[in-house]
């Protein structure tokens, strides 16, 4: 503005030699050819605007680049893939930008309110997806689950059922009465033997044979004989009487047991059989259960997938109106900086024309 075109020079030509995503360098593309037409520099001038046209010109073809990763989604999932989280919500937040071509063009979106609420929307969504699929690989096991149970049912409850049914209450009550029938006689008799353990049942036994042995003894050796046998009969009956009452209330106790157990078999054949009867149309049941779920899940995979198409193309048409903006910006410089050589071509012309 003051017309000192060569101090001007001094910052343009600094700023050349800086980022051109900042809009001050470029400007100073063109401001830096003009300056030395000024001051009457035109070939200098002619080099500067033909170097500013081909940097206009790659960085308008970094441009289509850049948008056209935008809108395949490299953008998008970079910004996600290094801004990890486990959890959606409205609390998480973009820290850190991707090493991409198109994120230098969009820091200023990049930090805009409504750039980051978006991008919150889709990772959102993302994150459903992935839920979805993971119930969707949960529902195939489900029907693993329910084929097992079905096969257990098949083989395994005829067969319980067939036990069961050999055998009728009647029988299980008849023996539980000839039980109750026998403890009650060996408590009127106060029989101790009957209720001896095993290795005490081993010694009447043996003390049976010793008895039966006896009478083929005669004379003194018969009496000492006789006379160890009943010694040894007193010992172990006085060892099953003082067990006995303790025997015997633990035999009453199993007889009560076995009272409930008659009770029970009846209700649980019931159950076995209603079971028989029934768990086909549970099966059935949870089956259109998996099913229903099934197809739920797949109809709100298709509602998440049209929901993430949209939010990425409102994220990419963010993006890509702001490299539109800088896409005229290039072009309205680059269209300076051409119709600047066009003038000097010209100005040349004219002067080669002009001399005698």
């Amino acid at each position: 503005m003051q017309k000192d075109y060569e101090r001007a020079l001094i910052a343009w030509l600094e700023l050349r030699g800086r980022s051109l995503q900042d809009t001050a360098v470029l400007e100073s593309l063109l401001a830096i050819p003009y300056a030395l037409g000024k001051v009457g520099a035109y070939k200098q001038s002619l080099q500067e605007y033909e170097h500013a046209i081909v940097l206009y010109d790659q960085e308008l073809s970094r441009l289509d680049e850049s948008i056209g990763a935008i809108r395949a989604g490299r953008l998008t999932d970079a910004l996600l893939r290094i801004n990890p989280g486990e959890d959606m919500g409205w609390f998480w937040q973009l820290r850190e930008l991707p090493e991409t071509p198109e994120s230098r063009y969009l820091f200023t979106l990049l930090a805009s309110h409504a750039f980051h609420e978006a991008l919150k929307n889709f990772r959102d969504v993302q994150f459903l997806r992935g839920e979805l699929a993971r119930w969707a690989e949960n529902m195939a096991v489900f029907d693993d689950m329910l084929a097992t149970r079905r096969r257990a049912h098949g083989e395994r409850l005829p067969r319980v059922l067939n036990e069961a049914r050999a055998r009728s209450p009647v029988q299980f009550q008849q023996e539980r009465d000839r039980w109750a029938a026998e403890l009650q006689r060996v408590e009127t008799e106060f029989d101790v033997a009957a209720l001896a353990d095993p290795k005490r049942q081993e010694l009447l036994e043996r003390l049976a044979r010793v008895e039966r042995g006896l009478g083929s003894l005669s004379g003194e050796e018969a009496i000492i004989a006789k006379e160890k046998y009943r010694r040894l009969r007193g010992v172990l009956y006085w060892d099953l009487t003082v067990d006995f009452k303790p025997r015997l209330w633990e035999a009453q106790r199993s007889l009560q047991e076995l009272d409930a157990e008659v009770a029970n078999y009846q209700e649980r054949r019931s159950a076995l059989e209603q079971a028989q009867r029934e768990l086909p149309a549970k099966f059935d049941a949870f089956q259109q259960r998996i099913d229903e779920s099934r197809a739920r899940i797949r109809e709100l995979q298709s509602k998440l997938a049209a929901a993430s198409d949209e939010q990425h193309r409102y994220l990419s048409d963010l993006a890509v109106a702001e490299l539109g903006l800088l896409q005229e910006r290039i072009g309205t410089y680059l269209t300076q900086a051409r119709f600047a050589v066009a003038q000097i071509y010209d100005q040349a012309a004219v002067g080669e024309e002009a001399r005698p």
